[in-house]
């Protein structure tokens, strides 16, 4: 893994965890499978994704209508936030970071 992607994945660890949830971290972060992230207080579920060079968010919550969303990094400095579809309580929301582009934080926004 090059230094830029364990930079990336750490942030998004940080990230995930200063919100008070629990990252599991492993071959996920890695770009090869999803990793599920456990809520400790948020009735959100999260599992990184990455497809072809892209990394996403995919973001199932109860209790509200909800929206995932990703915050990206793009070269070392721009970094920018991607919306997924508005869902009712109990879906799922997707939000994907441009291809080539780094997911450095993300969640589910209530509406």
């Amino acid at each position: 893994m090059s230094i830029r992607r364990t930079v990336a994945a750490f942030a998004t660890a940080l990230a995930l965890g200063a919100s008070g949830l629990l990252v599991s971290s492993g071959p996920a972060w890695a770009g090869v499978a999803p990793t599920q992230v456990a809520a400790a207080v948020d009735p959100c579920e999260y599992v990184f994704l990455t497809n072809g060079g892209s990394e996403g968010l995919a973001v199932t919550c109860a209790g509200h209508p909800f929206r995932a969303f990703v915050s990206c990094q793009k070269g070392d400095i721009e970094t920018y936030r991607n919306f997924g579809a508005l869902v009712p309580s109990g879906g799922t929301s997707t939000a994907w970071c441009t291809q080539g582009d780094f997911l450095i934080g993300g969640g589910g926004a209530q509406t």
